[in-house]
């Protein structure tokens, strides 16, 4: 039952994707040199908040804010103004995605690698409002 290469725990697999995502997000939130791609009113992934879909700031618990930002203020705020999604918000999306429509971890890892490729050679921006669209 240990967690190996042929026996990998998909929640932690999903959970580490979900930290680089959020990191990508906050890294692109910081630069002025990337296009911000629109996103649309009635896009298919309107998702309520308990399957990875965006949360209203002011619904965020304080506790998860504090542990997922710990000693910084920066990323603190982004999160708070909703410019950042938390780490919990992309995990529950990339759990659903494992779930529903059976992306397996090693799928979410590639989906990770095209999505990064297509944000770096296009100069995409990732944001918290069109990252979903871009990872399906």
């Amino acid at each position: 039952a240990d967690n190996t290469i042929t026996n990998p725990n998909h929640d932690q697999v999903l959970f580490c994707i979900a930290m680089v995502v959020q990191a990508k997000i906050f890294d692109d939130s910081t630069s002025d040199s990337l296009i911000d791609i629109p996103t649309f009113e009635f896009h298919p992934l309107h998702l309520p908040a308990e399957s990875g879909g965006p949360i209203d700031p002011e619904m965020l618990s304080p506790s998860l804010v504090e542990a997922e930002t710990l000693d910084d203020p920066e990323l603190k705020e982004k999160i708070l103004d909703g410019s950042v999604p938390t780490v919990d918000t992309i995990f529950r999306f990339l759990n659903l995605l494992f779930v529903r429509a059976q992306f397996s971890a090693e799928c979410n890892v590639v989906a990770w690698i095209y999505m990064n490729r297509l944000s770096q050679r296009n100069k995409i921006t990732l944001t918290s409002r069109n990252w979903r669209g871009l990872w399906v």
